[in-house]
């Protein structure tokens, strides 16, 4: 079954909620590569989804460079069930 990186997306932001976790996804109109969701939770997350096939733009790879230069949790996340170990991680603060 091909799932779509909207699905897998939805997914995690549905968990997020019921985990208590804030979580908004990001239009970034005027900036090219910009994560798809930012996460806060006793620490700022930026997450793009990808499907198990997606690969990242020159432009995101510039974007997670940066933010990684920055301090700040860049993940990827290509499958629904990757979502609930990512969560948990969250939860429990352990990137």
């Amino acid at each position: 079954m091909n799932i779509k990186e909207q699905q897998i997306q939805s997914y995690f932001m549905r968990k997020c909620r019921e985990n208590g976790i804030y979580a908004v996804k990001l239009v970034a109109a005027s900036k090219r590569g910009v994560a798809d969701v930012m996460v806060i939770h006793k620490r700022v997350y930026l997450i793009e989804f990808k499907t198990n096939k997606g690969r990242q733009s020159e432009a995101q790879k510039i974007f997670q460079s940066i933010c990684e230069m920055n301090g700040v949790k860049y993940l990827i996340i290509q499958a629904k069930e990757q979502c609930d170990d990512v969560i948990k991680k969250i939860l429990l603060c352990t990137f």
